[in-house]
């Protein structure tokens, strides 16, 4: 219906040197000018079109609330996927279409073939895009598992056809399960992306793995989703830096079926429990910097990180100072597994590992070539040589 109502509007998108970011995250576009740092959610894709000598004028999205921009001489924007832009016998070429697709759904309904009903507005925007030309669509879209890792839009294909490149990046590495057993990635075998922009080398040979078809790494950096613009200050004593997994409430914990213990309370409170016992032994700071609080986490967990932030044995980083920042400043990072932010340290050639307080070895493909510890002797040693 959307698309119908289009036809009718003459507003143009400007798509000219443009890519399109399908479901951004709104935390995405806390970019500052006057905040020195050149590692911010969009460098991995303003690095590709430097690296290729392409022109890139425009990186629009599709938060339709959030305000226009320019940032590095590149404007910031909402705007369409795609121009609605057909000539009269297009357009009721289509209106035809559209009439004889809903006919032809709900009849199927009524025969039981529900999937034709369901896959009606994907149907109705593919052939949509099969009747525009190029210069109607942006130059790349990408996609991330904030939509879906499997889930591929049919209008992609004949956007592709056409000349855009469709990409699939990912603004974090924690995209499968966790399990006792190795366990595929939900779906990777089955989907269709035929670009990928991949973290790293392991991340690559990862995917390669489990993927069903081939497909074409356009260009290997990580994603920096930092929400933070402040610089952080280290503290004049040695610190540790640490990153937390906040674990859910229980009745949350049992319907997401995750498959393993590892992420129940009492487990993330032996995580901060063995790191604390480290940091008096060796008189280290401990610097806590936590992706997120909100209300699924466990009050137990709340309540624990409370008393120990309030007894000075944790201190806990405001949500605006940089990860990317506090990761550069870091001696030595320790995360419960399995973050990102190890990778990220790892890129800026910080030590890291993580530790896992529960005895269950961890997939080592999971780990991307990052070091992990099951033990509190070997924590130990970690602090020892380093503090």
């Amino acid at each position: 219906m959307k698309i119908i109502i289009d036809l009718f509007i003459s507003n143009k998108a400007f798509l000219k040197h443009s890519i399109y970011f399908d479901k951004l995250p709104q935390e995405a576009l806390n970019l500052d000018d006057q905040y020195q740092d050149n590692e911010n959610y969009f460098t991995f894709i303003i690095n590709y079109y430097k690296k290729n000598n392409l022109l890139l004028k425009r990186i629009n999205h599709s938060i339709n609330d959030s305000n226009n921009f320019y940032y590095n001489n590149i404007f910031f924007g909402f705007e369409k996927k795609f121009n609605s832009k057909l000539n009269s016998l297009e357009k009721l070429d289509y209106l035809f279409w559209s009439i004889k697709a809903i006919f032809l759904s709900l009849f199927d309904l009524l025969r039981g073939r529900w999937w034709h009903a369901l896959l009606l507005s994907e149907a109705a925007e593919r052939y949509f895009v099969s009747k525009l030309k190029f210069n109607n669509l942006h130059d790349m879209y990408l996609f991330s598992q904030s939509g879906s890792l499997i889930i591929r839009p049919m209008w992609t294909y004949e956007a592709e056809s056409k000349g855009s490149k469709i990409v699939f990046y990912f603004y974090s590495l924690n995209y499968t399960q966790i399990t006792k057993q190795k366990h595929r990635p939900l779906g990777i075998f089955i989907s269709s992306w035929s670009n990928y922009i991949v973290w790293n080398k392991f991340h690559e040979n990862h995917l390669k793995h489990y993927c069903g078809i081939n497909f074409k790494v356009l260009y290997s950096f990580p994603t920096f989703f930092d929400t933070g613009l402040k610089e952080f200050n280290p503290p004049k004593e040695n610190f540790v830096t640490i990153f937390d997994i906040p674990p859910s409430r229980p009745a949350r914990e049992k319907s997401t079926l995750i498959g393993t213990n590892l992420f129940n309370t009492h487990n993330c409170i032996k995580f901060l429990e063995a790191i604390i016992d480290m940091s008096l032994k060796y008189n280290v700071k401990v610097i806590l910097k936590v992706k997120r609080l909100h209300s699924v986490i466990d009050r137990k967990y709340l309540v624990y990180l409370n008393n120990q932030i309030n007894n000075n044995k944790i201190y806990l980083l405001n949500d605006d100072i940089s990860t990317i920042s506090l990761i550069k400043k870091s001696k030595l990072i320790i995360s419960y597994p399995i973050t990102s932010t190890n990778h990220l340290a790892s890129y800026f050639n910080v030590k890291n590992y993580y530790y896992s307080p529960i005895k269950d070895t961890i997939d080592e493909n999971l780990l991307f070539n990052s070091k992990i510890i099951y033990n509190e002797k070997n924590l130990d040693k970690i602090f020892l040589d380093n503090f």
